[in-house]
Formats: C-alpha cells, sequence, structure tokens
C-alpha cells in the first residue's frame, strides 16, 4: 500500500500481514511440522517436502474469519486475491511470479484463495529459488487484497533496462497481466528514453500517449523509492493502475 499513500493510484485494498500467517500456523498447530519440513528441504526432496507443506496450510481453518471479511467491507467483489512475500521486495531478490495470485474472486472463495498465497511461499519454484540463494528456507507471506481491475491492457515495466540499463522498457499485453508475470505469454515491447520520455522502439498494446504517461509515472515511483524500480501496471478505461512495484535486482540484470 505503500504507493497509494505516496499518491499513486492503486486499485483499492487491504493487507493481511505475515503476523496472520504465523497465527494461522500456531492456531493450527503446524508451526512445527512447517518449520521442521522446511528446514529438511533440499533440491533431491524439495517437490515432495514442498507439497507436503501447502498440504498442511491448506488444509487447516482460519480462525478469524469474519474479522478478515469484515475488513473486506470497503471493497468491491469480485477481488485480486496477491502474495507479498517478506522477501519479495528486496534489492539482492526477486521472486515476481514464483507465488499465487487469485483473480475474479467472490466473497465466498476469498478464504481458500488466501491460503492459496500463504501455501505458494513453498511452491517448487519458490523453493528452489531460495535454495540457489541462500535464503533461508522457512519463509512467511503477507496478503494483499484489492478491487480487481478488469484491465484493458497489463504489463510490466523496468524503469531501467535489465539488459542495457539504460532506456526504461516496458512489456504489455491485452487484458490481465498475471499469465505475462509468470512467463505463460510473449509479450509487445517497447522502449522509452528516460530523459525525453520519446518512444525508442514499439511493438506494444500502449498508444503512444498512454505509453509515455506510464514511463513518466514510473520515473515518479523510481524517485521515491531511491532506485531502479519493477512495475507491475494496468490500464483500464485510460486510467493507468500501478499494482506493485519492487527494485529491479540482480537476478533481473542476469537474465
Amino acid at each position: 500500500m505503500e504507493l497509494q499513500q505516496n499518491g499513486f493510484k492503486t486499485p483499492n485494498g487491504v493487507i493481511l500481514s505475515s503476523e496472520v500467517f504465523k497465527q494461522y500456523l500456531k492456531t493450527n498447530e503446524i508451526l512445527s511440522p512447517v518449520k521442521q519440513l522446511s528446514g529438511e528441504l533440499n533440491r533431491g526432496n524439495f517437490r515432495e517436502k514442498g507439497e507436503q507443506i501447502r498440504e498442511l496450510i491448506l488444509q487447516g481453518e482460519i480462525e478469524n474469519q469474519e474479522e478478515i471479511l469484515s475488513g473486506l467491507e470497503p471493497l468491491e467483489s469480485p477481488y485480486a486475491v496477491r502474495s507479498s512475500s517478506v522477501s519479495e521486495d528486496s534489492e539482492t531478490s526477486s521472486f515476481a511470479g514464483m507465488h499465487y495470485t487469485g483473480l475474479e474472486v467472490t466473497d465466498s472463495r476469498v478464504l481458500d484463495e488466501i491460503k492459496k498465497c500463504w501455501a505458494s511461499v513453498f511452491s517448487d519454484r519458490a523453493i528452489v529459488y531460495r535454495l540457489t540463494k541462500k535464503l533461508s528456507r522457512y519463509e512467511v507471506m503477507a496478503v494483499v487484497i484489492q478491487d480487481m481491475v478488469d484491465a484493458d491492457v497489463s504489463g510490466v515495466l523496468f524503469t531501467e533496462n535489465p539488459e542495457s540499463g539504460g532506456e526504461i522498457y516496458v512489456e504489455s499485453v491485452e487484458g490481465l497481466g498475471e499469465k505475462l508475470v509468470g512467463g505463460e505469454v510473449t509479450p509487445s515491447k517497447a522502449k522509452v528514453e528516460r530523459q525525453s520520455l520519446e518512444t525508442l522502439e514499439q511493438e506494444t498494446c500502449l498508444s503512444s500517449t498512454e505509453l509515455k504517461r506510464l514511463a513518466g509515472r514510473s520515473l515518479d515511483i523510481e524517485e521515491q523509492f531511491d532506485s531502479p524500480q519493477d512495475i507491475e501496471w494496468c490500464i483500464k478505461d485510460g486510467e493507468i493502475f500501478f499494482l506493485q512495484s519492487r527494485p529491479i535486482t540482480g537476478d533481473m540484470n542476469e537474465n
């Protein structure tokens, strides 16, 4: 919600902090087994152990259901339910696309979708990434629940091109952007000069005007966070929404 607090347009939403997840593990008496299984994770057993951890998390019951649901009253169903790992915005690691996002979520499904977000901190991709980066094998998860934006165009933007370190680099798809973030579709691409905001290359779903507005606001976000940013965004009826912003990491430059 830091983007919204700093004046950038985001979907309305609420946050379930990682403390809610920790309490869930304690209440369902699965904290110890989850930590034990996490400690046993390695490249030879991560699929088996990861599945066991996910099953434990998915089978539990959320104790404060009414409190969570009442907290959604300011929002409009359906929702987007997004994972937010406490490690996700690190300047040395990027979990982009590794954790679960539920879209078009109705009130009757929201509790199950929250548990899927929690469980996804132990997805195969996330586990292997943590092992590779020598990060903690046990991790906790916050969850962001937002108004669902039925986007016309969605995408990701790097305020500095991960390959060249120069111009702004934009990838876009028509409709919702989750398949793009997860690497499931091939996006349209564009490059924008950082100083003049002139289009250098454009093969994109965006108009030139939209591209310039998006690039300009993204540089404002970079200035706010004082580092180059990897930004998820969408546009609905000409209005730009920023869904998430994280530092560009060395991993992205390597890829």
